[in-house]
């Protein structure tokens, strides 16, 4: 048997590895990694626009008719703004969402001019609802809708497949029934 190594002198760095706490990891993209919204969640956010996008229609014909001066170029700046809205904003927005499930909580990232994280600890999770509107069973998909003991009151998880929502919503049951446990809980808040 070999002796073990002698104490570092006082204010000498010990050697690597050697009692120091392991450096964070970021999980690599997977189970508890970095996940992005479906695809197809762009389709139905641009459906979801038209209705709005009414108004800005209305514009465009009526410009023409009412200006004395300048209808072309107000026309084609509102025609702009409807195709960049319908467009590249829409990918762009997409492109900026995205979620991470980690042992302690989900994490929802988002926003194209403002962004915006917001942290869910798994043991403030009260109820995880599954919705899907028209809209969403029309392309195949879901929303979560997460309901906290919190003031925020919740969250929503939009754009998942339809077939992963009700699996996420019981693997984020059971990580909240588990935080709730490890507190000394019941963890039958979380329904």
């Amino acid at each position: 048997m070999s002796d073990p190594a002698p104490p570092p002198p006082p204010g000498a760095s010990p050697p690597p590895g050697v009692g120091t706490a392991p450096e964070p990891t970021v999980p690599p993209p997977g189970a508890d990694g970095e996940q992005a919204l479906d695809r197809r969640i762009v389709l139905a956010w641009r459906i979801a626009l038209l209705p709005e996008l009414l108004p800005a229609g209305l514009v465009v014909w009526l410009v023409p008719r009412l200006l004395p001066v300048g209808r072309p170029l107000v026309a084609a700046l509102v025609a702009v703004v409807v195709v960049l809205t319908l467009g590249p904003l829409q990918t762009l927005r997409w492109r900026r969402w995205s979620w991470r499930l980690t042992d302690a909580a989900i994490e929802l990232r988002s926003g194209v001019l403002v962004r915006r994280h917001v942290v869910v600890p798994h043991f403030r999770v009260q109820q995880i609802d599954v919705l899907e509107g028209p809209l969403e069973r029309l392309v195949g998909l879901a929303t979560l809708r997460v309901t906290t003991a919190s003031a925020s009151g919740s969250v929503e998880l939009a754009g998942l497949s339809a077939s992963l929502a009700p699996t996420l919503r019981g693997e984020l049951l059971a990580r909240a029934a588990r935080a709730n446990a490890e507190l000394g809980r019941d963890g039958l808040d979380a329904v």
